[in-house]
């Protein structure tokens, strides 16, 4: 359990995520942005999509569908609000869904799993929005992120540290695709050469570190500070080492992600001397390994991984996964979330393909010389609308005449004018 933070029962959950709590607004525009830009995987929740329905889906989104009773809205162009392709109710966007003339047979399919739990807990006008414009913006409980960087040690150093005892830093980050919710965390333990635990210690870094790569790169920086005369460490991430051997100027640049903490390193490292030390001081070793990596797996100084290298990288891993935990928000939460973006994306994508149908739908239509042709009809009348209210006489179902050129119109009435 997290200090000072209430684990939310499902039904309490329920009740915020419906709009009750003031603050957490969680932004889910991720999964309608993969399929806005015409993703070829589709959608786990929505089947029928394609790739061709992102243009309709956009179009929906943007409010830039005309539907029969927006058409007749507007008072000037029909007075007839009724859905174009089944006659029967007014066309709305709601409508489509359900209209007799596009709906495949069965019907079009319907949440399951995750989308219907998160469907389920929205209200009946929100659901609306959700499936009209694809939008929904559930509230969650989360615990506000932490600003300033905190430290806990769990056993306090020595006062004397061994000339041959080690530092072992790690870095750990817990949901990363969520940024609101994003929990880091770092740890440091001192081990000496005959395997004895000296030291142990964990923290949270500030929040302008975004992943486990900067966690680990701060706890670096609290090992330099705290003890600069004892700058013997093991690392599991590669980049701190790349960046010692690449100098100031290059781990500095502006390009740097991490160029503000490598600043204050290489202060750090100004005040004690010379790199070159540190350098053969700095390890690294492969993270994550099995039991078997010890005695086969190569580190930074060409030694082999042995039994307490794999050890303390397996406890500092730990303690620095832990410090993240107590920082971010509860399993449920990740649940609920999880669940809204399914339904988001189920809303999206069955709104891009319910519009592309609606706009797109093929009828039989015979010509006057008996030839039975594919004709592509919408759900209104928008463009005859228009051409009746301009007062234009051509006949539904014909072209459009062609565009008067206005250069050879120009040009012929400049020579005519010249010929007088």
């Amino acid at each position: 359990s997290v200090p000072g933070y209430a684990d939310p029962r499902l039904e309490d959950q329920w009740t915020i995520n419906d709009g009750l709590l003031p603050h957490s607004i969680v932004d889910l525009i991720g999964p309608i942005a993969k399929l806005a830009k015409g993703s070829r995987r589709g959608a786990k929740s929505f089947e029928p999509w394609e790739p061709k329905h992102a243009p309709s889906l956009i179009s929906a989104f943007t409010r830039g569908q005309w539907c029969q009773g927006r058409v007749a809205s507007t008072k000037a162009w029909t007075d007839d609000a009724r859905c174009q392709l089944c006659l029967c109710e007014n066309g709305t966007l709601h409508h489509r869904r359900f209209c007799s003339a596009t709906m495949p047979t069965g019907g079009w399919p319907t949440p399951v799993g995750p989308a219907q739990a998160g469907m389920a807990m929205l209200s009946t006008c929100r659901s609306n929005i959700a499936l009209n414009r694809g939008l929904i913006f559930p509230r969650i409980m989360i615990r506000p992120a932490q600003v300033e960087h905190s430290f806990q040690w769990l056993i306090p150093p020595p006062e004397d540290t061994p000339f041959k005892a080690r530092w072992y830093i790690d870095g750990s980050c817990t949901n990363p695709t969520w940024t609101q919710a994003r929990g880091l965390g770092y740890a440091m333990i001192l081990v000496d050469s005959d395997g004895s635990l000296l030291a142990a210690g964990k923290g949270n870094p500030p929040n302008w570190v975004i992943d486990s790569g900067g966690a680990e790169v701060w706890a670096f920086l609290k090992v330099l500070e705290m003890f600069p005369d004892c700058s013997r460490i093991t690392t599991d991430y590669y980049n701190i080492l790349v960046m010692l051997q690449s100098g100031r100027k290059s781990a500095t640049a502006a390009t740097r992600p991490l160029a503000r903490l490598w600043r204050s390193i290489y202060d750090c490292i100004d005040k004690r001397g010379t790199i070159d030390i540190l350098l053969k001081r700095v390890w690294w070793m492969p993270s994550h390994c099995p039991l078997a990596s010890v005695g086969t797996r190569v580190m930074s100084n060409g030694q082999f991984v042995g039994a307490l290298d794999w050890r303390a990288n397996r406890l500092v891993d730990h303690l620095a996964r832990i410090a993240a935990e107590l920082v971010t928000v509860p399993d449920l939460a990740s649940i609920i979330r999880d669940q809204f973006l399914m339904a988001v994306e189920y809303c999206a994508a069955s709104l891009g393909v319910v519009t592309h149908a609606a706009n797109n739908h093929i009828i039989p239509v015979t010509r006057e010389d008996g030839v039975v042709v594919n004709r592509k009809v919408r759900d209104n009348n928008a463009d005859q609308a228009r051409e009746r209210a301009r007062g234009c006489k051509r006949p539904v179902g014909t072209k459009r005449p062609p565009a008067r050129n206005k250069i050879d119109s120009g040009g012929a009435h400049k020579n005519a004018c010249d010929a007088n």
